[in-house]
């Protein structure tokens, strides 16, 4: 009897699979890579070291990385010219880095009709190159910390994100690279997992009874 519930577990854990499963971005979906860049700007802007620190009205060089070529002609106040510009674009490429199986797997949460949600922590300019690329496309709602005055992992996103879904904590799964958003997630009862890997996620959600 007991060789036989073992074997009916997976038939048991997959009759009632979460409805919705909500990823946080950066580290899970995709990462940035920041030196191919800050290295060209140091070449062509004349700075001694890659320009990482503080920028116009002390705001953030590496943030200010998503933005144009145009923005970066009006800070040089000179034209940069059709080259300086096709090398900004293609270094720019690896501000973002797509995670190995990230997208696949996705894909695949969607062809089972699962709904796939996004909660990051982020930036007005990031948000918007990362809209521009397209990076946000999958995802429905996508929730951003920018726009809603409050970040993980304080209690409000997350609340914020269970009233938006309109579901019960205990009907979706969340998922992050860091602990202490995933420790907040589990305190008002929404499932979390710590994301290592697109494998190590692939087999914690088979426990939840999603097979990929």
């Amino acid at each position: 009897m007991k060789w036989i519930a073992l074997c009916l577990l997976p038939f048991a854990l997959s009759a009632n699979p979460p409805k919705i499963v909500v990823f946080d971005f950066g580290g899970v979906i995709a990462t940035s890579n920041y030196h191919p860049l800050a290295t060209f700007m140091s070449k062509t802007m004349g700075t001694e070291k890659p320009p990482l620190k503080k920028g116009p009205s002390g705001k953030k060089l590496k943030e200010m990385f998503n933005h144009p070529p145009y923005y970066w002609e009006a800070y040089a106040g000179k034209s940069l010219g059709e080259s300086w510009i096709e090398n900004y674009r293609q270094k720019q490429q690896y501000l973002l880095d797509p995670l190995p199986g990230m997208k696949e797997l996705i894909q695949s949460l969607q062809e089972l009709r699962i709904q796939v949600a996004l909660l990051s922590n982020t930036t007005h300019g990031r948000a918007a190159f990362l809209q521009s690329k397209g990076a946000y496309a999958p995802f429905n709602p996508v929730l951003l910390s920018c726009n809603l005055g409050v970040k993980k992992p304080e209690k409000k996103i997350y609340e914020i994100l269970i009233r938006t879904l309109g579901v019960q904590p205990g009907q979706c799964i969340f998922i992050d690279n860091k602990k202490c958003n995933v420790e907040a997630a589990k305190a008002i009862g929404i499932d979390a997992i710590v994301f290592y890997s697109a494998e190590q996620l692939k087999q914690e959600l088979l426990k939840r009874g999603i097979a990929l």
